[in-house]
């Protein structure tokens, strides 16, 4: 998002759709006159509903947490710690995050080594004895 964007367009907050618009509230990431990443606010006292920008896209939608349901987002969520909390707080409205978060520790194990530990399907210590005892069991299946 262009930081010279707040003087053309006023985003209203779709929650309450109050009078003023929504305002820069962080900053995290920067690069050259582009937000990358940050929070905007909107400034109703009885709204204060946050919206991230995530890759300089502001994303202002009134249901958050059921667009983050089912967008294909999830896998990037920014690289602060604000705003990976404020999309894992949008993943415990989720009744499925818990098959979830099992199943994407399975990738990130395997990929990066952190997450959840994922159980083995067979405790074999060589890749070679561990297809050929799965293999069998995927065929019988």
């Amino acid at each position: 998002m262009h930081t010279g964007c707040w003087e053309r367009v006023t985003l209203i907050c779709p929650r309450c759709r109050a009078d003023q618009g929504l305002v820069l509230e962080q900053v995290f990431d920067t690069q050259d006159d582009f937000i990358l990443e940050g929070f905007l606010r909107c400034p109703a006292v009885t709204c204060q509903a946050q919206y991230p920008i995530l890759d300089s896209i502001p994303i202002v939608l009134k249901d958050m947490p059921r667009w983050w349901q089912h967008s294909s987002l999830t896998g990037t969520v920014g690289s602060t710690t604000p705003l990976r909390d404020y999309f894992a707080a949008l993943d415990t409205t989720d009744p499925n995050r818990h098959e979830r978060s099992r199943l994407l520790s399975t990738y990130m194990e395997a990929h990066y080594g952190i997450g959840q530990p994922a159980e083995p399907i067979l405790p074999v210590p060589q890749a070679a004895d561990y297809w050929e005892q799965l293999i069998p069991l995927c065929a019988a299946g």
